[in-house]
């Protein structure tokens, strides 16, 4: 691989074996990239809609995505919830798409993955949601929702588990089908967990 032109003011670009990259304002779905917008502006969500709807990362962005992590003795489980604002860019459907809600640390590594299969979220109204009674005591998602607001869509996840291998740089990724929604976040340590506020979310 070798590195294209790059503009000195943007991000690094490194191109693929077929000299394509992320930032060549091309979107190269086989690739994994959900957009690409050919700038270097890494996603900007003080305005809806975005100001910049494409992260430097060719994800498109989560806003308003503030999160907390809850600890409980055991046998009782931990728990997590989400909310985030986003726009997808193509059709959406995630009730006939696999979706997945991760948080990873800044080496890759997975400390909460969630996920249900295509066709678990099912229509409610306008939007579509998903909910478990068992998982309080046995672990997994609670209940997830997606509802149309404005020219997006809202989601908010809620789970239990044990989840004490979190830290406080975290990326947290909503994949829906092949399109991927990414936000990045310094969580602040609280006396019962963790607490990632809106102003420290990146983009925000």
């Amino acid at each position: 691989m070798v590195p294209p032109v790059n503009d000195p003011t943007g991000p690094p670009r490194v191109c693929r074996a077929d000299c394509t990259y992320c930032g060549d304002g091309i979107v190269q779905k086989s690739s994994g990239e959900s957009c690409d917008d050919g700038n270097s502006v890494d996603g900007v969500c003080q305005n809806r809609p975005p100001l910049d709807n494409c992260r430097n990362d060719c994800t498109i962005p989560i806003c308003g995505d503030p999160a907390k992590i809850k600890f409980h003795n055991p046998p009782a489980l931990d728990y997590f919830t989400v909310f985030g604002r986003i726009i997808p860019i193509d059709a959406f459907n995630p009730g006939a798409e696999p979706v997945t809600f991760t948080l990873t640390d800044q080496q890759g590594n997975v400390l909460i993955s969630e996920s249900l299969q295509a066709g678990q979220l099912t229509t409610r109204g306008s939007g579509w949601r998903f909910s478990s009674i068992s998982a309080r005591t046995q672990g997994g998602i609670k209940s997830w929702s997606i509802n149309p607001h404005n020219r997006g869509y809202t989601f908010r996840v809620q789970a239990y588990g044990n989840f004490r291998d979190v830290t406080s740089f975290m990326k947290a990724t909503l994949t829906v089908g092949g399109t991927r929604f990414t936000a990045d976040g310094k969580w602040l340590q609280t006396n019962s967990g963790w607490v990632l506020f809106l102003h420290n979310a990146t983009p925000h």
